[in-house]
């Protein structure tokens, strides 16, 4: 996942940091990499190549098929971490992988 930091200016409100994630790398990508994202502070979550290969196959109903998987995807994983609102996700909805599942388990 990349992450990509862009500085907008909004005017009387001066200077905003916006960090974007780029969840459309080279292997597939999906629901769980937006959630990440999100969980790690993200404002916006790019798809990056995958809606264009959905495209190209099939053109916007491959676009629109490939966005559709991505947010079940999203959604499944929202259920599974316990978030029912995108509000509920933070840094509090993902474990250090060294943490283990015992520690899942735990929480």
């Amino acid at each position: 996942m990349e992450i990509l930091v862009i500085h907008l200016a909004a005017g009387r409100h001066g200077w905003h940091l916006l960090s974007l994630f780029d969840v459309g790398g080279q292997d597939r990508r999906g629901g769980a990499d937006v959630f990440k994202a999100l969980a790690l502070g993200a404002k916006a979550v790019c798809l990056g190549r995958p809606y264009v290969y959905g495209l190209v196959l099939a053109g916007q109903a491959g676009a629109q098929e490939v966005i559709r998987n991505i947010k079940a995807d999203f959604e499944l994983t929202m259920g599974l971490a316990g978030c029912a609102s995108i509000a509920e996700i933070g840094p509090h909805s993902l474990i250090r992988e060294a943490e283990g599942v015992e520690a899942a388990a735990v929480k």
